[in-house]
Formats: structure tokens, sequence, C-alpha cells
């Protein structure tokens, strides 16, 4: 009997915690949880958010997609938030304000670098084949944080084949802080020294 109890009390705490993610209020698009019903996230998003509700059809009315665009962008996050059946679906987070610029440029970049390396799907699907153009790389990623005296270094590396990928920040007092993007080709014996586990 013990052993059957257990998980029935483990599935109701489970179920109870959910159940009050879903009633906790919303102020932020943060606070929104999957299951919240629609009308309380509108409702307690709009004192600092601007929502606007898609007008792009799905051919799916049990879809709906509303943009929660934030008042104050340096203190909130804006996003999109995908509502079925009048409950949420899906929240995506813009995880900072619409850049220009030398901005868009680095990302092209990076853009570039990986495409040209990345793999095209082996079973496409319709959407793959006429109008994303996808390509896949499934790949570890390294994040490193050096600190000295004057300068900390910020790290995203990754490896593509036999070419690693570093994108490094870098914050030196008294100076702006920048960031580069590195790529380098390396031996297969080098590889596998930069990928043995580290203790």
């Amino acid at each position: 009997m013990r052993r059957l109890l257990l998980p029935l009390v483990a599935a109701m705490l489970i179920t109870c915690a959910s159940a009050q993610d879903t009633d906790k209020p919303v102020k932020t698009i943060r606070d929104v949880k999957i299951g919240m019903p629609r009308e309380s996230v509108l409702t307690g998003l709009s004192d600092r958010y601007n929502l606007q509700k898609s007008n792009v059809r799905t051919g799916l009315p049990e879809f709906e997609q509303w943009y929660a665009v934030a008042n104050m962008p340096k203190e909130d996050e804006s996003g999109k938030i995908t509502f079925q059946d009048g409950k949420a679906f899906v929240v995506d987070f813009s995880l900072y304000p619409p850049m220009t610029g030398e901005a868009v440029r680095f990302a092209q970049r990076l853009f570039t670098l990986l495409y040209s390396r990345a793999d095209p799907p082996s079973s496409p699907n319709i959407l793959e084949s006429k109008f994303y153009n996808s390509r896949y790389a499934t790949v570890p990623i390294e994040l490193r944080d050096d600190r000295g005296d004057k300068l900390e270094t910020l790290h995203i590396g990754f490896t593509i084949g036999q070419q690693l990928f570093d994108i490094e920040i870098s914050k030196l007092d008294g100076l702006p802080d920048s960031v580069e993007i590195h790529q380098s080709l390396v031996s297969a014996e080098m590889l596998d020294i930069q990928n043995k586990p580290r203790k």
C-alpha cells in the first residue's frame, strides 16, 4: 500500500504546483506560464506593455498570437504569446531590444560562417524545402569567464568539423566593452586535446 500511495501523493503535489503557477499574478512577460488563461495574461500585462493582436492568419482558429511590447524596454523584455483555445501555449522572449548598424553586420557574419558549414535536412518537410532553406548543426558549447586584474573576457566557443569558433567579449577597465568572432582551423589531434573532459 505504501508503494502505491507515494506515486499518488507525488502526482498530486505536481498537479497542485502546476495549478499554482497558472494562478500567479502576471506583471511582466516573464510571469506568463504555459496554460495561463488569455484574459488574465492580457489584463496583467496591460499596465506595462502595449498589446497588439497579430493579424497573421494561421488557418487554425484555436490559435491566437499577441505581441507584448514593453513600455519601458530598459526594464522589461518584450515578446510574443501564442494562445491555444484561450490558454498560453508558447511564450517567446526578446532577450535584447532590436539593434542596427555594427550589431547587424556582426550577426550576419556569424550566420554566414555557421550556415556554410551546417548540413541541410536529410528528409526536408514542405516548409524546409520551399521556404526556410534550413540547415542544422548540433554542437556542444563551451562557456568560459577569464578574469584578470583589469581585464575580464567572456568566451562562447563551439566546434563544427575541424573548425573552432569563439565569440569573445572583452571588458577592460577604462575602455568600452568589445566583441569579436574568431575562427580557427585545427588538426584532428588538436581537436582531441580540445574535447577531452576537463577535471
